[in-house]
């Protein structure tokens, strides 16, 4: 399942609200989490259950023996990328960009072993709860507003988590918006993509389309993704700061993605500080490894992650020294993962710079989609650039006088947004 499927949307979120919201005890909550997430998770793939169940006991069990014997720490977080490796690899192949998105979630899981792990082999005393281990390492709330939050402030918000209507009238814009952006715009990007691949080769201009189209893409479903994560957070009781969030791009790679998937840049960071020269490199060499693999076995979201992570790694490695240097880094980064992306896998690549090259070519499809899209195209940029706070701010200062201007403010968001769910659920229903 995932954030844009219609099913997650009108049912599953709503009842699931509903529960927590019912339930007054912490663990109750928690145990409601924990159900959710594995349905979340595990929608129509029963083989998951023990993919997912065992690695979270393993972990559990490993992290109360690491204050005994250190080498725990290792298996703990070799069981985690195993695991996440082999449900990645089990994941269908073809579809939508945004259902081989699905991916990420399985390796956030890992880097959230592995964060705990590194946690409690650093002094945190291990957790003697298994329930809330467990919601921590899979919950799909604010799966990707906070996606690797370190264990010791994660704890915390699931002690004192409280669900209201006046937490969920604040998410529900934020959801609504993000969903906006994932569904209605990223479906445009989608055609767009898909029309620039009707051919079996590529003219050089399909080629370089697909590639910008492509990363568009991924940079809009992403923003959009998060967004939505960040309502679900605080529709359901916690701490999340309340902001429509908008791409702003930064010179360094782990502020560029930090910006996006927030504590992520921190995690790798702090990470590879505590690594010696030949443990940076080894780890290096079997994440080089895996994304190879998973781009071999077409899991083409799942490989560019682990690409993007590596690079936030040596970023972080050699954080501050050469700014000008770290901006090219960045750029190179970005575009070889895009380009890995729009290929889709080995066969996607040998298309697009294997086939015979043409000198200048558009197929008709992709000038159409192009043409009768282009209004909708830019809207999605702009609906998710840094314009979009400036006019979040502009509302906030209204409801902050109070009074008429307040209600004024709210009417017309609730407004903007029961159209935007009505033009969404109409796209994503496509």
């Amino acid at each position: 399942m995932i954030f844009t499927d219609l099913i997650f949307v009108f049912a599953f979120l709503p009842v699931y609200f509903i529960a927590v919201f019912c339930l007054s005890e912490n663990w109750s909550k928690n145990t409601a989490s924990l159900i959710g997430s594995l349905l979340f998770l595990i929608w129509g793939r029963s083989i998951y259950y023990a993919l997912i169940v065992l690695p979270i006991f393993a972990v559990y069990l490993c992290g109360r023996l690491i204050p005994k014997f250190k080498y725990f720490e290792q298996l703990g977080s070799l069981i985690a990328v195993i695991s996440a490796a082999v449900m990645t690899a089990l994941l269908p192949n073809g579809g939508a960009l945004v259902s081989s998105l699905i991916s990420v979630g399985f390796i956030l899981f890992a880097l959230r072993a592995l964060r705990y792990l590194s946690e409690v082999s650093g002094g945190l005393s291990p957790e003697t709860n298994w329930l809330k281990l467990a919601v921590y390492l899979i919950s799909f709330e604010g799966m990707l507003s906070a996606p690797v939050l370190s264990y010791a402030q994660s704890r915390k918000y699931l002690d004192t988590r409280r669900a209201s209507l006046k937490k969920a009238a604040d998410g529900l814009p934020i959801f609504i918006f993000g969903f906006a952006r994932a569904s209605l715009f990223g479906l445009v990007f989608e055609r767009v993509r898909l029309s620039a691949t009707e051919y079996e080769a590529f003219p050089w201009a399909n080629a370089v389309w697909l590639i910008v189209i492509t990363a568009a893409e991924a940079y809009v479903l992403i923003s959009g993704l998060t967004e939505m994560s960040r309502g679900i957070a605080l529709i359901n009781g916690l701490p999340e700061e309340r902001k429509i969030s908008a791409f702003v791009p930064r010179t360094g790679l782990c502020a560029h993605v930090g910006e996006l998937l927030p504590g992520l840049d921190r995690t790798v960071y702090e990470t590879v500080c505590r690594m010696s020269a030949s443990g940076f490199y080894i780890s290096l060499f079997v994440m080089a490894a895996l994304s190879a693999g998973l781009y071999i076995l077409e899991r083409p979201a799942a490989a560019c992650f682990i690409i993007i992570l590596i690079g936030m790694a040596i970023s972080g490695r050699y954080d501050g020294k050469k700014p000008a240097a770290d901006g090219v880094f960045t750029a190179v980064v970005v575009a070889f993962s895009a380009v890995l992306l729009a290929g889709g896998g080995p066969d996607g690549l040998v298309k697009l710079f294997g086939s015979e090259r043409y000198e200048y070519d558009i197929t008709y499809i992709l000038y159409y989609e192009l043409t009768h899209r282009a209004f909708w195209l830019i809207a999605g940029l702009i609906f998710t650039s840094p314009l979009t706070r400036l006019i979040s701010r502009c509302f906030e200062r209204l409801a902050e006088k109070g009074g008429k201007r307040y209600a004024v403010a709210r009417l017309c968001e609730t407004a903007v947004c029961m159209l935007l769910l009505i033009l969404s659920a109409a796209a994503a229903a496509q």
